[in-house]
Formats: structure tokens, C-alpha cells, sequence
């Protein structure tokens, strides 16, 4: 399989996108979680290569979402995989709109066990397309920012540009 890798240098930290000849995105990270990607893609892929674009698909529209607080990046296709509690966490969390959070424990709750806020939050923190399944929007519940594999400036600048903290 080919991967196509983009790279965008944001207000936010350097950005790399990877995605395939049907223009769907298996992967969206900041610098700190190439490793993080790079695991994530060995394990579940088992052949791919990636090749260095000059100007990526979604280029425009991550400049926009950096340019514009209420441009939102949730319609650009993605294609992940993992396990059965990952993905019902991910839809969950692919369904916070633009500009709003949730708790962890919300998700829980949605994905069926509200006492499953600690596996809700490894599923969250393996998310292998930050911004297109807006975890930065989750927060613990007493609304401190909790985690975040991107960092926890990137999470709070993203949440500031968004304009959910102030």
C-alpha cells in the first residue's frame, strides 16, 4: 500500500498527514507522535510505504482549520483500524462538534460502560488522526485538560484556537 505524506508547519507544532490514492487519511499527527503513528501503522498494516509529497491533498484544508476557529476538518475521509473498544471510542469521540467538549466519562457512557473511563482513555490516546477525531476535545471531569499524545500545549492551543478555553 502507498502512502502519501504531507507535512505543514502550524501555529500548533509541524503536522504530517498520510493518505492513500482514494484520498482517505489513515494518519494526522503532530512531530511529538510519529513514533506513536509509526507502531500504529507496523502493527496494523502490513505492508506500506510512504512517499513525501510536495503539496498534499488536504493541504488547504488544515491551513484553513488553523487560520479559521469555526472551519471544521470533520468531513475529510479517514480509514482506521483497531480494536473493537477503539473504534466505538473513536466514533464517539468523531461525533463532538466543532467548538464543544466532552468528558471522558460522556464517552464511556456512549460506548456503553461509564466505568470505562481509563480504557475510554488509552482508546483516546491511540487515535491515529488527532484533529479528524477530536480528542483534544475530551477533558477530564472536574475540566482540566487530562492527556494528550500531541502534548498538552498543542491540546490547549487547539482548544483555545476553537474557542473553548479562554
Amino acid at each position: 500500500m502507498l502512502l502519501f505524506s504531507s507535512i505543514l508547519n502550524t501555529p500548533a507544532g509541524q503536522l504530517s498527514y498520510l493518505y492513500d490514492k482514494d484520498k482517505k487519511v489513515y494518519a494526522v499527527f503532530f512531530d511529538t507522535q510519529a513514533k506513536h503513528i509509526e507502531k500504529y501503522l507496523e502493527k496494523n498494516f502490513e505492508e506500506f510505504q510512504i512517499k513525501q509529497v510536495a503539496k498534499g491533498v488536504y493541504d488547504q484544508d488544515f491551513k484553513k482549520y488553523f487560520k479559521d476557529s469555526k472551519y471544521s476538518l470533520q468531513s475529510i475521509p479517514v480509514m482506521v483500524t483497531g480494536t473493537q473498544n477503539q473504534i466505538a471510542t473513536w466514533n464517539a469521540v468523531g461525533k463532538i462538534k466543532h467548538g464543544h467538549i466532552a468528558r471522558y466519562k460522556d464517552i464511556a457512557k456512549k460506548v456503553g460502560d461509564e466505568k470505562a473511563v481509563r480504557s475510554v482513555g488509552t482508546a483516546i490516546g491511540a487515535n491515529p488522526v488527532c484533529l479528524l477525531i477530536p480528542c483534544h476535545r475530551v477533558l477530564t471531569s472536574d475540566g482540566s485538560l487530562g492527556g494528550y499524545s500531541g502534548g498538552l500545549d498543542k491540546k490547549e492551543w487547539l482548544l483555545k484556537h476553537e474557542g473553548v478555553l479562554k
